[in-house]
């Protein structure tokens, strides 16, 4: 087999081989691969091109990823296996990026914790970080680190709670306090803001 033309595309260089389209890589693999016009290629070197254009698209699809936000290394295996990457290629390329730093859960959480904690109770922190793939050491470890004022944050939520619920009797407070349970507030931080809750409908 002989590469008989290179085109170059808008984000891939297309390969022919024997005058018939083959495949599309990236100007890496291009260039790892030492790919130029005549140049012979064996079948297994042919499979060798093709498995590191996976890993390069790959790895491509989760840097785009991580460019709009932190990602756990479980979401970025579920991602890159919803696209259709082998396992092997998908498991690869995360432990890639985590050698590299990009990909760090502890990180990842912090992020996180210092992102959602003037919304969310620690319950519901602990939840969504669980849920997002990040161990329960790593949780508890975070939380240790981070400083959460729950209280403060119920308090918050309930402020804001009432700006947009005008009504004021009983049926409110039950509403209210619904929320904070959804909004993972504890019930020992909610009952001892209960008072302060019974003030806030009365006004």
């Amino acid at each position: 087999m002989q590469i008989s033309k290179i085109k170059k595309g808008k984000k891939r260089f297309n390969i022919y081989i024997d005058g018939e389209f083959s495949l599309a890589v990236s100007e890496e693999t291009l260039l790892k691969m030492d790919l130029y016009e005549g140049k012979e290629l064996a079948e297994e070197e042919l499979g060798k091109i093709r498995n590191l254009e996976e890993n390069v698209r790959a790895k491509d699809y989760a840097l785009n990823l991580l460019s709009y936000r932190p990602r756990t290394r479980r979401e970025l295996l579920r991602r890159l296996k919803e696209k259709k990457f082998a396992l092997a290629i998908a498991e690869e390329t995360v432990s890639k990026l985590e050698q590299s730093g990009l990909v760090n859960d502890y990180d990842f959480a912090v992020y996180f914790v210092e992102t959602f904690r003037d919304r969310r109770g620690i319950y519901r922190l602990k939840n969504d970080l669980f849920r997002l793939g990040v161990e329960k050491e790593v949780i508890d470890r975070v939380l240790a680190d981070v400083p959460v004022d729950e209280k403060e944050t119920a308090t918050n939520l309930i402020d804001r709670w009432l700006r947009i619920h005008r009504t004021r009797d009983e049926k409110t407070r039950r509403k209210l306090i619904n929320y904070l349970v959804q909004r993972g507030i504890s019930w020992s931080i909610i009952s001892d803001l209960n008072n302060y809750i019974k003030t806030k409908i009365t006004e």
